[in-house]
């Protein structure tokens, strides 16, 4: 009954501060607290990036940037979202991190989507400026800026 509630619920509480002891002796030893802060950091980075955004609305982006059909647009997205498998596939089957380096991997990487995304201004900027419709221009950028995100930050 009763007892037995309270009993697990100290048991609880005492397997809580185990947890609690344990967690404040790995974070006083510094390589690991520079690490949690690495890869924590990294993580932010990776969401900040707006990946899932892209490629969730690749063709949304295609469609209201350039005055295409939605049947295209859709074909468009579809393109990006083959070079995201495509690179993936070639980094995981290469050994890029192996090969390269994490860290130059991961700076290249930022590099490429840098240029996507210069890319991808230019194409608006026309459209804008210049009331061309560069569609193949947005796709291009969409194209870089993923191939760019697969193997090193994604």
């Amino acid at each position: 009954g009763i007892n037995a509630e309270y009993g697990e619920d100290i048991g609880n509480c005492s397997q809580d501060a185990g947890f609690i002891d344990t967690l404040s002796r790995m974070m006083a030893t510094r390589g690991v607290r520079r690490a949690l802060v690495l890869g924590v950091c990294l993580q932010m980075f990776q969401q900040i990036t707006g990946i899932n955004s892209v490629i969730y609305y690749a063709d949304s982006i295609i469609l209201s940037a350039h005055q295409t059909t939605t049947s295209q647009a859709i074909w468009f997205g579809a393109i990006v979202a083959f070079v995201n498998c495509a690179v993936t596939m070639i980094a995981l089957l290469t050994n890029l991190i192996e090969r390269v380096g994490r860290r130059m991997l991961i700076l290249a990487s930022l590099l490429v989507m840098i240029i996507g995304l210069s890319i991808l201004i230019v194409s608006f900027y026309y459209e804008e400026e210049h009331n061309r419709t560069l569609a193949w221009l947005t796709v291009l950028g969409l194209s870089v800026y993923v191939a760019g995100f697969a193997p090193g930050m994604g």
